[in-house]
């Protein structure tokens, strides 16, 4: 299995520079899938898995707890969700994965998304004192490795398979049929495997051989959190934007309060420059 190319960015013009590197030829059909994670430490396990493997699960028992919680969540959606959103047919169970996923239950999915400028979002919005990562992946790439020539279960017999006990490790990377106003936000896409008890990194690094660029692993340094938050903000990717609604706000202002409240600490409430921010929150 390839371990991602590791890069520990400097400051915030080398994120620029390898945001050119991983430049998009066309909006339409991205070259890349990007996803931040608080901590550098932390690998690509979905949460449903997390909580399988705390609970020793076997296949069996994992997909009986998968279908419970799908049917816990389908029950109520309709309440808060327009008729738009919600799956056509109740087959349809990554569509109701997806929404899951993104309004915080536990799913075999990973999220990612589109732009480099949003993971990193992601990867420096919590954990100050541990570094953050950003993961790359080549979704094209991963799809012609696993053989797989749609980016999404196009019939009921394909998602079929995905409840299978035996279902083989294969991943898809997908985009959402029905994105929400979040969704459409955060540039959502998704990995998925069709084996539930699959490791996404373990599958991904099977995918390419050593030192393959289209699989790396982007170091944030802890000290950088707080300058890329900042800059972040200027560039309006903020909780405000990402999550619409009241607690997108609610985040928001959490961030201005860290933001403010290092600048404050140590310079007062003067005005103060990048630089300034850059070492308070060193």
């Amino acid at each position: 299995m390839a371990a991602p190319v590791e890069t520990r960015l400097k400051d915030w013009q080398h994120l620029v520079e390898l945001d050119g590197e991983t430049q998009n030829r066309l909006a339409s059909d991205v070259d890349y899938f990007f996803r931040g994670q608080a901590r550098a430490d932390w690998s690509l396990v979905p949460s449903l898995l997390r909580l399988i493997e705390q609970n020793g699960l076997d296949v069996a028992r994992s997909l009986w707890l998968e279908e419970r919680l799908r049917a816990e969540f389908r029950a109520s959606a309709h309440l808060h969700l327009g008729r738009w959103t919600l799956p056509e047919d109740e087959r349809d169970v990554v569509t109701w994965w997806a929404l899951m996923q993104h309004y915080g239950a536990p799913t075999r999915l990973l999220d990612w998304t589109q732009s480099l400028y949003v993971a990193t979002y992601f990867a420096v919005d919590r954990e100050p004192d541990h570094d953050g990562a950003i993961w790359v992946i080549h979704p094209e790439t991963i799809r012609a490795s696993h053989r797989i020539d749609s980016k999404w279960p196009t019939n009921y017999e394909d998602i079929e398979q995905l409840l299978w006990p035996n279902a083989k490790p294969v991943l898809y990377t997908i985009a959402g049929k029905y994105p929400t106003d979040r969704m459409s936000a955060q540039q959502t896409v998704f990995s998925i495997s069709a084996q539930i008890l699959a490791h996404h990194d373990e599958l991904v690094g099977n995918t390419y051989q050593e030192a393959d660029t289209r699989f790396r692993k982007i170091i944030v340094p802890k000290e950088l959190k707080l300058i890329f938050l900042t800059r972040l903000r200027h560039a309006n990717i903020t909780a405000r934007a990402l999550f619409p609604g009241l607690d997108g706000i609610g985040r928001s202002v959490s961030e201005l309060s860290k933001i403010d409240g290092a600048a404050v600490k140590k310079f007062g409430t003067g005005l103060v420059s990048l630089t300034d921010l850059y070492e308070a929150g060193s």
